[in-house]
């Protein structure tokens, strides 16, 4: 149904007189905001439980798909970068170890089997253990997949585990915006204007080492000289502000309608 229509018809069984001016996603909301403060932003980007990015582009230049499918049938690229995903990944891998091998011993595998019980929080968590014996490691397997007495070795590989999945969303993460800024002309090589790529979600605020990964890779995959003119940049609630600024600009117009 009708997002807009329904919320709207909701408003007015309350007695509210509200007008619903604008219905926008939050990458399109953190590109309108950002840019409202940032002339030099080109692309909002979410990288949180979902990916999503907006940039403006030509009209004419956006073909629909053609051509034949891919082979799969699929196209994969959310679920190797997402919050949403992450830690679903490595309770598969877990899980498969599990099986494999007696690394974790003799353990009921109830939670380690449960879909989505692992969350990337909690290899964020383990991901970011400092500690001389990894005791936040052995914590978080004890509390959520009930997998205790783990040896500090099994604790380091699961560390490492954390590590090559989160890397690697981040570096395909970091090729999308790469995408995207030469798509736009804007990649350094060329066009030597500042462009500022402005990105929201918790995936990107809390998790340090992905983020961190993703601004190592972009400057790798667009040199390091090009790179220069490029910057990544926290927009901290960006889809909200967007939003009110969208609807703002398109409420003026309502009368005229």
């Amino acid at each position: 149904k009708d997002v807009v229509a329904e919320l709207q018809t909701a408003m007015q069984k309350q007695g509210l007189d509200m007008h619903v001016a604008a219905l926008i996603n939050d990458a399109v909301g953190t590109l309108a905001g950002a840019r409202y403060y940032d002339e030099d932003v080109v692309a909002g980007v979410i990288f949180g439980t979902g990916t999503n990015a907006a940039y403006v582009e030509k009209a004419n230049a956006i073909p629909k798909w053609e051509g034949e499918l891919p082979n799969s049938g699929e196209m994969i690229y959310e679920k190797l970068t997402s919050g949403m995903y992450l830690g679903e990944i490595v309770r598969r891998v877990l899980l498969k170890l599990s099986l494999q091998s007696s690394i974790f011993g003799e353990i009921d595998r109830t939670k380690l089997k449960t879909h989505f019980h692992l969350r990337t929080p909690h290899i964020s968590a383990m991901h970011h253990d400092n500690t001389p014996d990894l005791k936040i490691v052995e914590e978080k397997l004890k509390e959520i997949l009930e997998i205790a007495g783990t040896s500090l070795e099994t604790r380091k590989m699961l560390v490492e585990i954390c590590d090559i999945v989160t890397r690697r969303a981040a570096r395909l993460a970091a090729a999308g915006l790469a995408g995207i800024l030469k798509k736009l002309g804007r990649d350094g090589s060329v066009d030597k204007r500042r462009s500022v790529i402005a990105i929201d979600g918790g995936l990107f605020e809390h998790y340090a080492k992905f983020s961190k990964c993703l601004e190592a890779t972009l400057i790798e995959l667009l040199g390091e000289e090009s790179s220069k003119f490029v910057v990544v940049k926290h927009a901290d609630d960006g889809s909200g502000i967007g939003a009110a600024l969208i609807a703002a600009s398109q409420s003026q117009y309502r009368n005229v309608e």
